[in-house]
Order: C-alpha cells, then sequence, then structure tokens
C-alpha cells in the first residue's frame, strides 16, 4: 500500500472509531477510486451499506469485492449473510458452503449454515453442521441449545440421549456458561423426548429416570407457600394457561375446543403465549381469551412476576416436563392451584403440581400408585377440534387401480428401529403393496437416503419407500390420505392429532399398545373412544398380522373410508362442550376445596 493509501485508510479507521460512518463512507470511495482491487475495502463498503439498511448495495459491493479476490472466505461468509438476512435460504445456503471451500473450519459459517438447513427442515444437515462446531469447540454455547432438537427432529435419538446424558453430566459436575444453566430445563425436557420415543425405555424406567433427574436438579423441593387465598376478590375463578404451543403446532388442536367451550360466566381466562412467532393460527387463539400475555422475551422471575400480578387462582401447563422450558416457574408456586397433562397425559413427577389430567384407558386407577400427580380423570386424554373444510373421499386408492398403499404422516423421531422393523415385515408379507411416509423432516435429501438404506437392508426395494417432506402449496389432508389406504402408527411413541387426521379423511388406523408401553399408547385410547378394538394390537407380531389382515380386506377399507369421519365426529373426541364441562368440574372442586382449606401448606 501506498503512503498516500495509508494515509486515507487511516482516515476511514478514524472516522470509523468516532462512530462517523458517513464521513467513512465519503472516505472509502476516494480511497477505490485509487485502489479499485482491494478486496477488503469493497467488503468495507458493502458493511457500511449493510448498516445503513442498504442489502441490495451491500450485495453489489461484496460481489465486486468476490471479482477482485475469489478466494476470500469472508467475502463469501458476508454475501451468505445478507441472503440469510433477506431469508433466502437456498441462496444463503449456497455462499455459505462456498465460504467453507477456502476456510473449512469457519465457525460462523457453519453456525448459520445449520440455522438455514433448519428453516428449510434440514435437520440432518442441520445437525451435521453443529457437530462440526462442537468437535472443534466443544464449549460452544449456541451449538449446544441447538443441537439437540436438530438430533430429534432429524430421528437420531439415540445420539440426542447420548449427547444430553454428556452435557447434564458436564452441567452438574464443570463450571460452564450461565446460559447453559439457564437452559437446564430446555436439556431435560428435550433428554426425557427422548426417552419416550425409544423402544428400549419402557413406562417403569422412564418413570423412574423422571424422578430421579427432578430429585438431581432439584426440581422436587417442596413449593413456596401462597398468601392466603380466601383475600381474593374477584367473582369468576381466575384461570390461566402457560404454553408455547397455543396456534403453531397440531398439539394446540386437542386444546382448542375446551378454549371454545369455556364457561365464560364462571371462568375468567388469561393465556400465557411462550411463542416468539405470530400469524393467523395464533390471533385464532387469542380470539378465544380475555387475556393474552405474550411471554416469549422474560425470565422466570419476570413470568413469575406477572402470573402472581394477574392473581391467578388456577394455572394449567399445557407442555408437561417433556415438552416444557418453563417448570422453574411452576417451582415458583405463582397460583394456588397448578394442574399439568391436557393433550399429552403423560406426568411430571413434579411436587408443584396438584393434578394430571389423564384418561382410564392410559392410566388406570391402580396405577395410581407409580404416578406422581393425583389423577384427575377425563372421558379421552384427546379432543379434537375437526378442519372446517376437508372433502370427503372416494374408493381407498387399491381400488381405484393404485397400489395397495401404507402410510404415516408421523416425524421423524418415532420411527425408531423396531418400527422400521416392523413395518418392514409387513411390506414382505405385502409384495405389491408400497409405504408413503410424509414428514417436515424429509424435505433433507439426506434423511431420506438413510430411510431408504433402513428398509433396503431389511429387503425392501427403495421404490417401495415413497417420501414427501412438507408441501405447502397442497391441502396435506386430502392430498396425503387420498393416496393411502392404511395408516400405521408409531410405537412408543404413537400419533396423537396424526392418527384423528387419518381416521377425519376415512383411514383406518393401526396402532400397537404393548404392555411396556401401555401409558404411551395415546393411540390405542382413540380406538377405545371409538369402539374400534380391531385397530389396536398388543404385539409386534399382532400388529404384523392385522395390518395384513386389514390391507387384505378391500370391502372393509371401502366401509371404513365412508364411515370413520361420523364415527370420530359423533365421539366424546369431537364433543368440545363435554370436554369444557368435564375439565370445569374437575377445576370448580379443587376451587372450592382449596378456598374452604385452612391447611395452606398443602395448597
Amino acid at each position: 500500500m501506498s503512503l498516500p493509501a495509508k494515509s486515507l485508510w487511516h482516515t476511514i479507521s478514524e472516522h470509523l472509531s468516532q462512530q462517523k460512518p458517513e464521513s467513512a463512507f465519503v472516505e472509502l470511495e476516494n480511497y477505490l477510486l485509487l485502489h479499485p482491487d482491494d478486496a477488503e475495502a469493497w467488503i468495507l463498503k458493502g458493511v457500511l451499506c449493510y448498516q445503513r439498511g442498504d442489502f441490495e448495495q451491500a450485495i453489489v459491493w461484496h460481489e465486486r469485492a468476490l471479482a477482485c479476490a475469489p478466494e476470500h472466505a469472508e467475502a463469501w461468509f458476508n454475501l451468505g449473510m445478507l441472503y440469510f438476512f433477506k431469508q433466502d435460504w437456498h441462496k444463503a445456503i449456497a455462499l455459505l458452503r462456498k465460504c467453507l471451500v477456502f476456510e473449512v473450519e469457519h465457525l460462523n459459517a457453519h453456525f448459520y449454515l445449520s440455522a438455514a438447513y433448519t428453516q428449510l427442515c434440514h435437520y440432518f444437515f442441520a445437525s451435521a453442521h453443529l457437530e462440526r462446531i462442537l468437535k472443534n469447540e466443544p464449549q460452544h454455547t449456541q451449538s449446544l441449545i441447538q443441537l439437540p432438537f436438530a438430533l430429534h427432529m432429524s430421528g437420531q435419538i439415540h445420539k440426542q440421549s447420548a449427547f444430553l446424558a454428556h452435557l447434564l453430566v458436564k452441567l452438574k459436575t464443570q463450571n460452564v456458561d450461565s446460559v447453559l444453566l439457564e437452559a437446564l430445563p430446555l436439556f431435560l425436557g428435550q433428554y426425557l423426548l427422548a426417552l419416550y420415543a425409544d423402544s428400549r425405555v419402557d413406562d417403569l424406567l422412564l418413570l423412574r429416570q423422571m424422578r430421579e433427574l427432578v430429585g438431581e436438579w432439584g426440581f422436587d423441593k417442596p413449593p413456596k407457600q401462597r398468601q392466603n387465598p380466601q383475600l381474593r376478590k374477584f367473582q369468576r375463578v381466575r384461570l390461566g394457561y402457560l404454553s408455547r404451543e397455543l396456534g403453531s403446532f397440531s398439539s394446540a388442536e386437542t386444546v382448542l375446543p375446551l378454549f371454545k367451550y369455556h364457561d365464560r360466566t364462571r371462568f375468567e381466562l388469561f393465556a400465557y403465549s411462550d411463542l416468539a412467532e405470530q400469524g393467523e393460527k395464533v390471533e385464532r387463539f387469542k380470539a378465544l381469551f380475555e387475556n393474552w400475555r405474550s411471554v416469549a422475551s422474560l425470565t422466570n422471575a419476570e413470568l413469575d412476576a406477572l402470573i402472581r400480578e394477574d392473581q391467578l387462582d388456577i394455572l394449567i401447563d399445557l407442555s408437561g416436563l417433556i415438552h416444557s422450558t418453563r417448570q422453574a416457574v411452576f417451582a415458583l408456586r405463582p397460583a394456588p392451584i397448578q394442574l399439568t397433562g391436557l393433550g399429552f397425559g403423560w406426568p411430571t413427577a413434579l411436587p408443584h403440581f396438584d393434578g394430571f389430567f389423564c384418561d382410564p384407558v392410559l392410566w388406570p386407577p391402580y396405577t395410581q400408585m407409580i404416578c406422581p400427580e393425583p389423577f384427575l380423570y377425563l372421558s379421552s386424554i384427546l379432543h379434537w377440534q375437526p378442519p372446517e373444510s376437508t372433502r370427503s373421499l372416494g374408493l381407498p386408492p387399491c381400488e381405484a387401480g393404485q397400489p395397495l398403499t401404507l402410510g404415516s404422516a408421523n416425524y421423524l423421531a418415532k420411527l425408531g428401529p423396531e418400527v422400521i422393523e416392523t413395518w418392514a415385515r409387513i411390506l414382505q408379507e405385502l409384495p405389491e403393496a408400497r409405504l408413503c411416509l410424509k414428514t417436515l423432516a424429509l424435505n433433507d435429501s439426506y434423511s431420506q437416503e438413510m430411510l431408504w438404506q433402513q428398509f433396503e437392508v431389511l429387503g425392501i426395494q427403495r421404490e417401495r419407500i415413497i417420501l414427501y417432506g412438507a408441501l405447502q402449496e397442497q391441502d396435506h389432508l386430502t392430498w396425503f390420505y387420498s393416496q393411502i389406504d392404511l395408516a400405521l402408527d408409531p410405537f412408543p411413541f404413537t400419533g396423537g392429532v396424526t392418527s384423528l387426521d387419518a381416521l377425519w379423511m376415512g383411514v383406518p388406523v393401526l396402532t400397537l399398545s404393548d404392555p411396556r408401553f401401555r401409558h404411551r399408547a395415546v393411540g390405542a385410547s382413540l380406538m377405545h373412544q371409538l369402539n374400534l378394538p380391531q385397530f389396536i394390537a398388543f404385539s409386534r407380531q399382532e400388529y404384523v398380522q392385522r395390518a395384513i389382515a386389514l390391507a387384505k380386506d378391500r370391502e372393509g377399507l371401502r366401509t371404513y373410508r365412508q364411515t370413520l369421519r361420523a364415527l370420530l365426529e359423533a365421539s366424546t373426541i369431537c364433543d368440545g362442550p363435554r370436554f369444557a364441562r368435564e375439565v370445569e368440574a374437575h377445576l370448580l372442586n379443587l376451587f372450592q376445596a382449596q378456598t374452604t382449606s385452612t391447611d395452606l401448606t398443602a395448597i
């Protein structure tokens, strides 16, 4: 660099250090007139344009930098990030991958590649980049936080549980970033979710693991005492729901009828939505609450204070230990009565819950001795709001000239080795049949390849396995189930809303109620409600036999196509008013008992 150029560059640096970007920009343009081949200067000009909010010019100047220095890794990274911020995920991925060509261990390129892949539901690729970061920088906090989710969604639950078990030991025995400690409830939930999906872990072992973790991390401490509830001054019961699923997840449909049919003369409703995103689905839930609190940005202490300020009588957890990151809030006892279980039917093993909503099929009365929370029985653990507009289907595809097609729209974490082996056995016995799977993670070509290879090892040609990822332009229910003759429910993590979708479209669902996983057999609970015992198997061998029998019964498939929707619609599952009455009866009993109790330590 010549002396005049050095002087100009020094002047630019001075302006930047003095927070004078406009002056720096003018000097930079003068510098570039003298040195048009200086890639660093073009990058700086692009950065200054980005800081102004001028993305298009920032892109132009980074492209100019790369014309001067095609192997400049940081220019490729910056250009990739510009497209990342524009949410052009495919373009961002291509450019960030180019950065790695020239700097293979560029940490930020790997991290933002994982984020872009996650946006596209390419979870396997996302996990691979996060693992690459942790191989080189084991303490990288955000990668430690993001990796379990990517492993889970890509179906790598054994790797997920092993990773989290190791991480939990590290949190217990080593000095770690405070951000990691704050994420402890998230890690515990993700670990238990991996165990919940693992066929190697029976119900008793899972419950024991829950108790051990709750005790080990101090969540079993006696809950804080509340102020005297008799001092309340409100006419209606103040009822709150805390969840991160109000609107964005299919599971939210299982509580929508309750919100819709709540008795507003007796209950004032509060929603504490722990979901950062907004949208049409969220607005639909907002309309059902008198009081809506968006709490995703709040700390646990801030959320506790907000709930106390609202003076709730009852607070209901809609996530449980397995899906929640807010159990620390419930441990602070912000409400006199705290309940869990709605929509998922699995306990928490936490002492700060006064009841657990479930049904007697999943949790018969004699099992209360192994369940930490008192049972609050409902006629069905799942209730459902049917879609507003879905057309009826005609003949099953096997009756309309198509191959016999089995199918599942459950996500990959539910499709463990035992599930794949069992489905492969069915396909071996039905050589003319094919299997159609659809889930977001199958956007990822590598996840598709892994599934195909698993079936090929078991003797099933990949041509018989039809895989679909997200198809936003299609009506999921009509498009997918018009191709399916018989739906196969995974195990031990069975379908819930997915099974109801299939039944609504006239597609029979075969489910497994293995004694080892009885309390997770949500599918069996649904079939019990619908009086469809022929759709329940009690061993893997029986599951195969029933699948073959159902698939070969063409007349039965035709009949189910025309009758299952009406059967479901007339059932307890779709009876929203009854659902609300059953829940409210429990709530009023608990509230009345609490307000007349003088033993406040039992509250």
